[in-house]
């Protein structure tokens, strides 16, 4: 959490998912891996008092990629921003070995807990 003064704090929090470390392609549909990767950020604002805001979503893409599984990946993330709140306002597609899935979001805390300082960790 970063405070811009004693009334203002902005939340960022950014994770990254990739295929055969947190997610296995022949187990997890595509919707799913979307649907996960927008849902580890909602569980960290959860609990540093935050709701979903702003997301940006990079994506490694293998060639093995059609465009069906990527539409089903899209889709999943845009369903879970639909259920949960936040909305993907940019991002990147890069060439990838494997496929992966870089998150950054920002967000204003609806509450402050006490464990927060304002300094980070």
């Amino acid at each position: 959490m970063i405070s811009k003064n004693s009334n203002e704090n902005t939340v960022i929090c950014s994770d990254s998912i990739v295929e055969g470390v947190h997610f296995n392609t022949e187990y997890f549909s595509f919707e799913d891996i979307g649907w996960k990767s927008i849902s580890i950020n909602i569980s960290d604002l959860a609990s540093m008092g935050a709701s979903p805001n702003y997301y940006t979503v990079s994506i490694g893409v293998p060639d093995s990629l059609d465009i069906e599984k990527f539409t089903k990946l899209i889709n999943g993330i845009k369903n879970c921003c639909d259920s949960f709140g936040g909305k993907v306002v940019g991002g990147d597609i890069v060439s990838s070995n494997k496929l992966f899935l870089s998150l950054i979001h920002i967000s204003e805390p609806t509450r402050l807990l006490s464990i927060w300082d304002g300094g980070g960790w």
